[in-house]
């Protein structure tokens, strides 16, 4: 059985980052069916009388690349060089998908105009933020023969000449069986090969070095029996999967998107990583396997590890599934989501690891707890005095569950993810680790702190994990706190200000 890695581990994030800097230098072919996404947005106060349907009283046309097109302006979009190639319609929506994709640096010379042909769109209808209707167009049939020789011979010079060919596959007719059979006998290539592809059989004889189905596809590519399995745990049924979904797809890496639950990577030399999904109040998933499979072949083809090349996809996807609408995501974001989440460490364990490896250079530790709601001045000016107290400040974050606990059913305001991911910007914050008990005793034992800082609004005598912290070598330190600085307070001027009185029951 492989071994399997936590790719959000902490220790990744230096690595996903290095290659992040490495993408401005590539250069990227994506090939595969283009698609133009059309957002028709508005707001919807009424029905219609012709019948209980809204009417949607339309603001925005907002157009956007969908599946190849996607593809390409995500690998865009994180630095590279691209090209596309596929074909459009000579069709309205093809020349918006064609000056779309121009407008954002894509290289289209490869991106055929096929007469006779309407291009593929997917047009949603949304109203106030709620998603109603798709509708989709196009043709979906293979084109012609010519157009199809034309294609091979762009792709057969992509093969050649970059660093990365992405092949987007949805399986409307770009690329055929007969494009396909044609590349087996391209043997020799000096690009690597990344396929996401609804049909993976197709393309095995290819040998990839990445492909990426999603659950379903992983089910239906494992074969009959594999596919009676019961759907309760997906990350341990797809975990089961390595060895068919090797064999079916002729793969070096298999990626499977388990969309809500991350996904699961298995790496060329048997190694498994496992990359959790971020906790988002709502979700537009619209994309988001493109950005991240982009990402991730972009991280494979510029010589990364599977575990910071899952790290570094997950992370992009993460950025993506944010936005109301098809979206690609820019080295900055990445950049930036990845600093702050490497503060963000995800078990007691992992935090021992680093406060260890903190004080084999002499670093003090100074550690402090709280819930941290609204983040406010007075928390700023106290986690900056916290940090003062020593050369390393951990902060362990009360989980939603606990904070209910403690200030009732109307808090956290923030979900964990939002209040932990307010904390690692800050300068003077360190490390982030949630806690569920009562008290943060056990993290006290864990990390084993010189300094235990809290706010002046407590005692030695009203902190109950002041015991443990002496016993262990520490010192309490009193911070003074701000006055008339609070959650609590600042939640009751809102409400003061929008006439509701809520519940004034609600402690700091």
């Amino acid at each position: 059985m492989s071994a399997v890695i936590d790719g959000g581990s902490h220790e990744f994030d230096a690595a996903a980052l290095r290659l992040l800097d490495q993408f401005a230098a590539m250069r990227v072919c994506v090939v595969g069916d283009a698609m133009l996404d059309i957002y028709l947005e508005g707001g919807a106060a009424r029905l219609s009388p012709e019948a209980p349907v809204p009417v949607v009283d339309l603001r925005h046309d907002r157009a956007c690349g969908g599946g190849a097109a996607n593809t390409a302006l995500n690998v865009m979009a994180l630095g590279a060089r691209v090209e596309l190639i596929g074909c459009v319609g000579d069709d309205v929506a093809g020349a918006r998908l064609h000056d779309l994709l121009m407008a954002e640096g894509v290289d289209v010379r490869g991106l055929l105009e096929v007469p006779g042909r309407t291009t593929l769109t997917k047009s949603r209808v949304v109203a106030d933020g709620q998603l109603l209707l798709r509708m989709d167009g196009g043709t979906t049939d293979g084109p012609p023969l010519l157009v199809q020789q034309a294609l091979l011979a762009n792709i057969e010079r992509a093969l050649d000449t970059c660093d990365l060919v992405l092949f987007s596959d949805y399986g409307y007719g770009v690329l055929s069986d007969a494009v396909v059979m044609q590349l087996v006998r391209h043997a020799e290539r000096r690009a690597t090969v990344a396929i996401d592809s609804k049909d993976l059989r197709r393309f095995a004889r290819l040998l990839p070095d990445a492909v990426k189905p999603n659950h379903r596809q992983a089910i239906q590519l494992a074969g009959p029996r594999e596919a009676t399995l019961a759907d309760a745990d997906r990350y341990a049924q797809v975990l089961a999967l390595e060895q068919s979904l090797r064999a079916a797809t002729g793969a070096r890496l298999v990626a499977v998107t388990l969309d809500s639950d991350g996904a699961i990577v298995f790496g060329p030399d048997f190694e498994v990583v496992r990359t959790k999904a971020a906790e988002v109040a709502t979700a537009h998933p619209a994309g988001a396997g493109d950005t991240y499979f982009a990402t991730l072949a972009l991280a494979l083809a510029a010589g990364g590890a599977s575990a910071p090349a899952a790290r570094l996809a997950a992370a992009a996807a993460s950025i993506v599934v944010r936005s109301p609408r098809t979206d690609a995501c820019r080295p900055d974001q990445l950049r930036q989501g990845l600093v702050r989440t490497a503060k963000v460490v995800p078990d007691l364990d992992a935090l021992t690891t680093l406060v260890r490896r903190a004080r084999t250079t002499g670093q003090r530790v100074v550690l402090t707890n709280g819930c941290f709601d609204l983040l406010h001045a007075g928390h700023v000016a106290y986690l900056a005095s916290a940090r003062q107290l020593g050369d390393l400040l951990v902060v362990a974050l009360n989980t939603d569950a606990g904070v209910r606990r403690l200030k009732g059913p109307e808090r956290p305001v923030n979900t964990f993810d939002d209040r932990a991911a307010v904390l690692a910007a800050l300068e003077s914050v360190d490390l982030v680790v949630a806690f569920d008990e009562p008290t943060p005793e056990l993290v006290v034992r864990a990390v084993e702190p010189d300094i235990f800082a809290k706010g002046g609004d407590y005692t030695r005598e009203t902190l109950p994990e002041a015991d443990a912290v002496e016993e262990l070598g520490g010192r309490v330190e009193l911070i003074r706190f701000e006055p008339d600085r609070s959650t609590t307070a600042t939640i009751q001027r809102i409400r003061a200000r929008a006439g509701d009185p809520g519940d004034t029951t609600v402690t700091a």
